[in-house]
């Protein structure tokens, strides 16, 4: 019975050191990718919080970067490792740095370049049909 928990504990250990590495290699991939797209290099193991309009089920962030890039709404985006998914923000880290707080499973990204202006009816998002 010993033996068995503690070849589960080393799978779990092994698992976790695993998917360190990888997140570690998809960062750095996946920023030199967003440097030439016009993103500045990702912020792994951050997060923008209580800024999410949209979530789009991803591979992988490069997905997410070419979404947020054709929609003017977007700043920035994190892209959530566990389970691939882009949530995209309407604001940035820089605007509501209160906001940008740790979680492990994330990748902070901020739009750099071309980044759409809101009007001030979507910052309040109620804007409507006739404005």
């Amino acid at each position: 019975m010993l033996n068995v928990k503690i070849r589960h504990s080393i799978r779990i250990a092994f698992r976790i050191a695993v998917l360190f590495l990888l997140s570690q290699l998809l960062n750095r991939a996946v920023s030199q990718q967003y440097a030439a797209s016009g993103f500045e290099t990702s912020i792994f193991g951050w997060k923008l919080r209580g800024h999410t309009y949209k979530m789009m089920m991803a591979e992988l962030g490069l997905e997410c970067v070419t979404a947020c890039q054709s929609d003017k709404r977007c700043q920035s985006f994190n892209f959530v490792i566990s389970v691939g998914m882009c949530e995209f923000n309407d604001r940035t880290k820089e605007a509501s740095p209160e906001d940008f707080v740790p979680d492990p499973d994330r990748f902070y990204f901020r739009r750099g370049m071309n980044r759409g202006k809101l009007r001030q009816c979507e910052v309040a998002r109620a804007c409507n049909a006739f404005e």
